[in-house]
């Protein structure tokens, strides 16, 4: 009868110990799906920000090479006063 104790004792804190990593299984899997969510989210973010860049340095561009070309222009024309800055 002491053995069938024992052994129902070794039972329950087998599955007490059990339950107790399942549960520290699922916070950790939790975690995880959380953490990798945040992970998508930045990426798309900085996906967004990237093609903001990439559009500013377009737009960027482009105005150099209109203010670039406005003042050859206004070189190469007879007549006009040209601005020093």
């Amino acid at each position: 009868m002491h053995e069938e104790a024992v052994t129902d004792l070794e039972a329950t804190q087998t599955q007490s110990e059990a339950k107790k990593f399942q549960g520290q299984y699922s916070n950790a899997k939790r975690e995880i799906d959380k953490l990798t969510k945040q992970i998508d989210e930045k990426e798309l973010e900085e996906a967004a920000l990237k093609s903001q860049l990439r559009s500013a340095k377009t737009a960027s561009s482009a105005a150099n090479l209109r203010a670039h070309k406005a003042q050859m222009l206004q070189s190469r024309t007879p007549g006009c006063v040209q601005v020093v800055s």
